[in-house]
């Protein structure tokens, strides 16, 4: 079995950067917003229930849904957000657990904004919680896909994030420059590789 590392943070604390270094050391990379992706773009049942909560008002002529919009309504209302996460965390779980059964690397990476909220922590070697300042994570939040009014209705259905650094068996500061990111992720890794190969 790999060495598994639970790889989470909140909206602009660079948590994809992160992900991304570790792939490039060599890691096995899954990332959560994806499987989600899959779980609502590909599962008929998955479809299906939102149909029958929503009607058919997120989704096209031709049937495809307008996941924006979807999510739009859905963090407007607490009971939506944990409907939904509900319905689509059984099969992102199961994607999850496949990936670490045919991983044949010595190091897979869960990147996942919820491993908390999911109640997952306690399924990994390591959890990693990446933060920065907040001067840099509203500015960076801001630049990305979300504005400030998005990021805002999400974060208040997350776990906090000083929860989240208590639990953390690791934390990864990115409020610097990328070269400084770069060394803190590469010796990390190398810590973690030395670890395993001693054992």
């Amino acid at each position: 079995m790999p060495f598994t590392v639970g790889l989470t943070g909140g909206i602009g604390v660079g948590k994809s950067t992160v992900a991304g270094l570790f792939a490039d050391c060599g890691a096995e990379l899954v990332v959560g917003d994806e499987l989600g992706k899959q779980a609502i773009e590909l599962q008929p049942a998955v479809q299906n229930a939102i149909r029958k909560r929503f009607g058919g008002v997120f989704f096209d002529s031709g049937g495809v849904l307008n996941r924006r919009a979807l999510g739009e309504k859905v963090f407007t209302d607490s009971s939506h957000v944990r409907w939904l996460t509900e319905l689509t965390f059984p099969f992102i779980h199961a994607k999850w657990t496949e990936a670490v059964t045919n991983c044949r690397k010595e190091i897979i990476i869960f990147d996942a904004a919820l491993i908390f909220e999911w109640g997952m922590q306690r399924e990994f070697d390591k959890i990693v919680v990446v933060r920065a300042d907040p001067e840099l994570v509203s500015s960076r939040a801001v630049s990305g896909r979300f504005d400030s009014r998005t990021i805002s209705q999400r974060l208040r259905y997350q776990c906090p994030v000083e929860e989240k650094l208590a639990q953390a068996d690791v934390i990864i500061d990115n409020s610097g420059t990328l070269d400084d990111l770069k060394e803190k992720v590469e010796l990390l890794y190398e810590q973690w590789i030395n670890s395993i190969r001693q054992n």
